[in-house]
């Protein structure tokens, strides 16, 4: 029955990103500039999850009943969308204040600016950030699932995936801001009451390890465990590759702008390839981390990769208007 749990992340990921998409959009409205609302809805996002996933792994070993916790962070999400709309309509008061407050000052203005919209937004993705910490120790007390926690999450990207993609060329266009936003909020708090409704069958059901994860077990390799300097080598390196990895998806989105013609396509097209070539990796690497020798050693090997393939992509990237027109 723990599989539901995979559904279950495939569905809050789809949402999660539609969101994402929707306050793209109306953070357009309010700043008037592509890049300004994308590095604002990016570094709240990007805050949100970083926060709720430092949170949720503190407290997750202390929850009795986590899988309760977690449904009540999706139906936090849904009711914080609805009222979205109206605090960034009453924020536009708050800004004209600001303007004469601030008129000298253009930079003191928009940093003013992007503070009320980042604690706008860094609420929900909160409790988007705190979900999967919470699960994966659910998960990993399971014993025989142990293992799956990096499907998990590749899972809830393809879900964010799958999100990005329908918002932006299907759903938005034929339904609207305003819709959209009331019907997956809706969506969230459905998707609350199912997974309260089923949590207590899961959370009392004591899984049974199959064949795959046997071997799984057995195939796992004795590490040597990594030194403190080590150990903080690898977190910088993580905090650069995100660092490097966002600043990117702005370089690209604006970059994409001069090609496609549409900066809310572009935004989307761009989004919609790091969220899928990010879950099949983390599918594929989740299958194979356990028969690598030296983690650590691929770890560097895919930075060397990241940069090698993003200054390809910049060569090419005045060759794609021929293309496309062919």
């Amino acid at each position: 029955m723990y599989r539901l749990l995979f559904a279950f992340f495939f569905l809050s990921g789809f949402t999660s990103l539609v969101f994402e998409v929707i306050w793209e959009r109306m953070l357009m409205q309010v700043f008037g500039s592509t890049s300004l609302a994308l590095s604002t809805l990016l570094t709240a996002f990007m805050s949100g999850l970083a926060i709720g996933a430092w949170v949720g792994g503190r407290v997750s070993h202390r929850l009795k009943r986590p899988l309760l916790v977690y449904a009540a962070l999706e139906a936090g999400v849904g009711i914080w969308a609805l009222f979205v709309p109206t605090l960034l309509k009453l924020s536009e008061m708050l800004y004209a204040q600001l303007f004469v407050e601030l008129s000298d000052s253009l930079l003191l203005f928009s940093l003013a600016r992007f503070a009320v919209i980042f604690v706008i937004l860094v609420v929900p993705t909160t409790f988007m950030g705190a979900s999967l910490p919470i699960v994966s120790q659910w998960i990993a007390k399971q014993g025989a699932y142990e293992g799956r926690v990096g499907w998990l999450y590749a899972t809830n990207t393809f879900g964010a995936f799958a999100g990005t993609f329908a918002a932006g060329f299907l759903i938005l266009p034929a339904f609207g801001l305003k819709n959209t936003n009331l019907a997956f909020a809706c969506a969230n708090v459905v998707l609350c009451l199912v997974i309260f409704a089923v949590a207590r069958f899961m959370e009392t059901s004591e899984p049974a390890p199959d064949s795959n994860d046997i071997n799984e077990i057995r195939g796992h390799r004795e590490l040597m465990p990594l030194g403190p300097k080590a150990r903080a080598a690898v977190g910088y390196c993580f905090l650069g590759a995100g660092l490097v990895a966002m600043t990117y998806q702005v370089l690209w989105t604006r970059a994409y702008v001069i090609v496609l013609g549409s900066s809310t396509y572009s935004f989307t097209m761009i989004l919609a390839c790091f969220l899928l070539a990010t879950a099949t990796g983390t599918w594929i690497t989740s299958a194979l981390v356990h028969r690598l020798k030296r983690p650590v050693a691929w770890l560097a090997l895919t930075q060397f990769l990241f940069a090698l393939t993003a200054l390809l992509a910049f060569q090419y990237l005045e060759d794609l208007p021929e293309l496309l027109f062919h």
